[in-house]
């Protein structure tokens, strides 16, 4: 990262979010820990909006509807899987993820592929707990954003860090109008710090 850039992150972060560390342990979060969580959870709600955008969620991250060699209806999660570790998400954070679209591919496992292809309708997906491709799930909210900004780190522990940020939208001038918050949960591993949890 060139220098300039490097000094005006920097400074940026010191002005526009608080780094709090817990007196308890005497922790401190680091410049450089703050800039590439700052990059991490920004760049993942700027990845979702994104597709929002675009309208792709569903063709290139939600779980994909596919045919089992019994003709019956599964949910094929490559795609899934693989948006999550792109943005740092924790192998726990995934599997916890997955398992909750459980109720879901029990239902489909009953259902022929060839009738779910024919669902027009959101109650029917609702129906069998499969409604996931009708919401926007980083979004918080009924409601797609443009973004969010990263406003507050608090480091819990050695291994723990609590970020915060706020979801935008931008007005026809570009000027970013804000509504809703969310916690982003991170844990430091061996690469470095990784999301564990959204709230």
């Amino acid at each position: 990262m060139p220098r300039i850039i490097t000094v005006f992150l920097i400074v940026f972060l010191a002005i526009n979010f608080p780094v709090i560390g817990n007196p308890t342990h005497s922790l401190q979060i680091s410049i450089n820990d703050s800039i590439k969580i700052k990059n991490t959870v920004e760049g993942l709600y700027s990845w979702y909006a994104d597709l929002v955008k675009r309208n792709k969620v569903n063709k290139e991250f939600n779980p994909e509807f596919v045919k089992d060699k019994n003709g019956m209806t599964g949910l094929d999660f490559t795609r899934y899987k693989a948006g999550l570790i792109k943005h740092d998400f924790t192998e726990d954070f995934i599997k916890r993820k997955v398992n909750e679209y459980k109720p879901c591919q029990d239902n489909l496992s009953t259902i022929p592929y060839s009738n779910v292809v024919k669902f027009e309708d959101l109650d029917q997906f609702e129906e069998i707990k499969c409604g996931f491709r009708n919401r926007f799930e980083f979004a918080q909210s009924k409601e797609p954003h443009d973004g969010a900004e990263l406003v507050m780190l608090n480091q819990i522990d050695k291994k723990t860090i609590q970020s915060k940020v706020r979801f935008y939208n931008k007005t026809a001038g570009g000027a970013k109008q804000y509504s809703g918050s969310a916690l982003v949960m991170l844990v430091k591993s061996k690469t470095g710090w990784m999301i564990n949890d959204l709230k």
